[in-house]
């Protein structure tokens, strides 16, 4: 029965030795398990951080869209109304040139000397 006893003792005690191992590993186990959580948390705000960043982005990405639209936009009609205002001065020059070459022909039927009738003397500037 001693041998038995003993027997019996050796394998309780490897039985026990291999639960404390166990239990080492089962605690290991969850400690890693445990930080694998937390890294999780921290990843899942993080996450969170660049999703509010890329949302927000987004919205910059629009509003700055919108603000050139509306540059152009603006632009367009400025560069319309100086057309406009271009081809109205360029319109103003023509008829400006006209009327000065118009001038110059009445001026130059003005200046021609006028022919005289026989007899009829031209006076002198000085009166004589």
């Amino acid at each position: 029965i001693e041998d038995q006893l003993s027997a019996l003792r050796q394998c309780c005690a490897a039985e026990a030795g291999r639960a404390a191992l166990a239990e080492a590993l089962a605690g290991q186990r969850e400690e890693e398990v445990n930080s694998l959580r937390q890294e999780i948390g921290e990843l899942r705000k993080s996450s969170l951080r660049a999703h509010d960043q890329a949302r927000r982005a987004t919205q910059l990405v629009r509003e700055a869209g919108e603000v050139l639209n509306e540059q152009l936009s603006d632009s367009k009609e400025q560069l319309m109304l100086a057309f406009g205002r271009e081809q109205s001065l360029s319109e103003q020059l023509k008829q400006a040139q006209e009327k000065i070459v118009n001038l110059e022909k009445e001026l130059m039927r003005k200046q021609a000397p006028v022919p005289l009738a026989k007899g009829l003397r031209v006076a002198s500037p000085g009166g004589a």
